[in-house]
């Protein structure tokens, strides 16, 4: 407004009503609003967690193998709010554990443990509590009842100390396959998925 007041002319604007609350999350000031962006601005905590999680949750369920960009699963802010508000004490919960888990251990990113446990419970139809006990000992948090999450932590602290990043679609495959052999009660001896003589895993 002071901007306007120093210009010192008369300039025209365009003043609507009766615009839906949701057309907020598409307004901007000459630059796009990220998800989080309009997460906080719905007192949404820990908004960006939210944010990047959900997406990559939306990503499973077009079925894509690895954790894709925001482009390449065609969602949008109103998408993420409308499942936040759909799911919200789940998702509290699960960005409250996969926080735990990090602080525990930094094996993984926040946002790839909450959205590979949506993708456990509301797409692959596991018990949740079995799917969270899974990254619990994954990250030392419980005891080992199977070795098979072992195998993928230490793989995943050689990558840290090693200061190479792991291809996000091998990292999936290793999840999915340590998952199954550990929801199984499988001790596997080694872990790795090789792309070029084996299809990519699904939950079983």
């Amino acid at each position: 407004m002071l901007a306007l007041i120093k210009y010192g002319k008369p300039l025209l604007f365009m003043v609507t009503d009766g615009v839906s609350d949701d057309a907020f999350s598409t307004m901007d000031t000459g630059m796009k609003r990220t998800v989080g962006q309009v997460l906080s601005m719905s007192g949404i905590a820990n908004y960006n967690v939210h944010a990047s999680s959900i997406g990559l949750y939306f990503g499973y369920i077009k079925g894509l193998n690895s954790h894709n960009r925001r482009k390449e699963t065609n969602y949008n802010s109103v998408d993420v709010i409308e499942f936040y508000n759909n799911n919200i004490d789940l998702c509290c919960e699960l960005e409250s554990f996969a926080s735990i888990c990090y602080s525990k251990r930094r094996l993984l990113t926040k946002s790839i443990i909450y959205s590979f446990l949506l993708k456990l419970i509301l797409i692959d139809k596991k018990d949740k509590d079995k799917s969270m006990n899974f990254f619990r000992e994954l990250f030392g948090i419980n005891p080992l009842t199977n070795t098979t999450p072992s195998l993928l932590t230490d793989r995943l602290i050689k990558v840290g100390m090693s200061k190479l990043s792991m291809p996000k679609r091998e990292l999936n495959a290793l999840l999915i396959k340590a998952y199954n052999h550990y929801a199984n009660g499988t001790n596997l001896k080694t872990l790795r998925w090789i792309e070029s003589s084996e299809e990519f895993p699904i939950i079983k």
